[in-house]
């Protein structure tokens, strides 16, 4: 199950490569494209995190649906309700990645594309957070879960990443 839950959040998405990804590619479309100082650049950041604190209230209204599904099953929850807002979330990642990178070629006004990284930054928290809590609910010894998840992760990010700069 963490094997699995692991390749899901990184080989599924690839989303800590394309995450990487994307934090190297903003010096460049920002500031070549589209002309902006290194000061300015850097606020181009500010975007991923507020569809982070996006991702992280829809993870808030995940425990909303984790409660109602754990009601209907007389009080006793199961990890696999942690779940359901993961199906629709999930496809904020190559939504994001789609919008950011389309508008990025055809060089479009400079806010397109940072509505590509928010949606994108909504998709990556809502899925950590969901996995995580699965994992955390799925196992006795959560810690260990977790770790493994992690070096997984961290394991298939590096490797997605040095793919792709070989190129």
């Amino acid at each position: 199950m963490v094997l699995s839950n692991s390749i899901f959040m990184r080989c599924g998405f690839l989303m800590v490569g394309y995450l990487y990804l994307l934090f190297t590619t903003f010096p460049r479309l920002f500031g070549v494209v589209y002309g902006e100082n290194i000061g300015i650049v850097g606020l181009n950041y500010l975007c991923l995190g507020v569809g982070s604190l996006i991702g992280f209230i829809c993870s808030l209204i995940a425990n909303k649906v984790y409660d109602r599904l754990s009601e209907a099953n007389d009080g006793v929850g199961l990890p696999e309700y942690r779940l359901p807002t993961l199906f629709i979330t999930a496809w904020f990642i190559p939504i994001g990645l789609f919008w950011y990178g389309w508008s990025a070629q055809a060089a479009t006004h400079w806010i397109v594309p940072l509505f590509g990284v928010m949606i994108f930054g909504v998709g990556v928290v809502t899925i950590f957070v969901s996995l995580q809590n699965y994992l955390v609910d799925g196992f006795r010894f959560a810690a260990s879960a977790l770790a493994a998840a992690t070096v997984l992760r961290s394991l298939l990010g590096y490797t997605s990443l040095s793919l792709w700069f070989r190129r």
